[in-house]
């Protein structure tokens, strides 16, 4: 069915049929929605343009660190690779030393090991050795010496101790034992004396200290057996 219409614009009155005017609604709701959506596409990427990047579903790695704690006790034990000085026999005015292999019966001088696990410093004291009150300790008659040992160089270093006046002197091994020039010979005290071992290492290879002694029998010394106990007593230098 056709029916006319008619409207008026400046260049007079048109007239145009009902179909004509659905096909021209059509069109403009085309555009419309066309219009819409592209607004929607435009607007919703500025939007998103605009936000933060999303990381709540972005892959991510954490590190955490842990911490596992113990406390390890120092110990300082010390024992003996050798614990005799063996002197041959001798008469009044004799001198021996264990740097001197013919001077020794079968033995050496004092080896001392540290077996604990920290430095450690050795105190040293002795009984008399003699009857005589002339070789009565302290005295020349009967003396120490503190040899450290460094391992695999035949080096020996001279006793630690500050109170010593060869305090870190290096000598090199000859013959039976190192030269003369090596440690310094410190008598024997009834009494501890500590400062003769001082931060003895406990590395194996490291960890050794050699005591020699030097005796010299006094001219009116009594004949027979003599022998003296002599006692290390080793305390730890540093433990934290």
């Amino acid at each position: 069915m056709w029916a006319l219409i008619l409207y008026q614009n400046k260049g007079g009155i048109v007239m145009a049929s009902k179909k004509q005017k659905k096909e021209i609604s059509n069109n403009v709701l085309v555009v419309l929605i066309v219009t819409t959506i592209f607004v929607s596409i435009i607007g919703t990427w500025v939007s998103i343009s605009r936000l933060s990047p999303l990381t709540g579903f972005a892959a991510t790695t954490t590190t955490i660190y842990g911490q596992v704690n113990v406390s390890i006790n120092c110990t300082a034990g010390i024992g003996f690779a050798r614990g005799n000085v063996n002197f041959t026999s001798a008469v009044g005015g004799d001198s021996r030393t264990s740097y001197t292999a013919a001077d020794l019966d079968n033995s050496g001088p004092f080896n001392i090991t540290n077996d604990g696990n920290s430095l450690v410093n050795i105190s040293i004291s002795s009984a008399n050795l003699w009857a005589s009150s002339q070789g009565a300790i302290p005295s020349r008659f009967y003396s120490y010496n503190v040899t450290h040992i460094l391992a695999g160089a035949g080096i020996y270093i001279g006793n630690c101790s500050l109170t010593y006046a060869n305090n870190g002197r290096f000598c090199t091994q000859s013959g039976a034992g190192p030269n003369s020039t090596c440690g310094l010979w410190r008598q024997f005290q009834s009494s501890a004396d500590s400062g003769a071992v001082c931060r003895l290492n406990f590395t194996d290879g490291s960890d050794s200290v050699l005591v020699h002694v030097n005796i010299t029998v006094p001219s009116d010394e009594t004949g027979g057996r003599k022998n003296a106990t002599v006692t290390f007593t080793s305390s730890s230098d540093t433990c934290s």
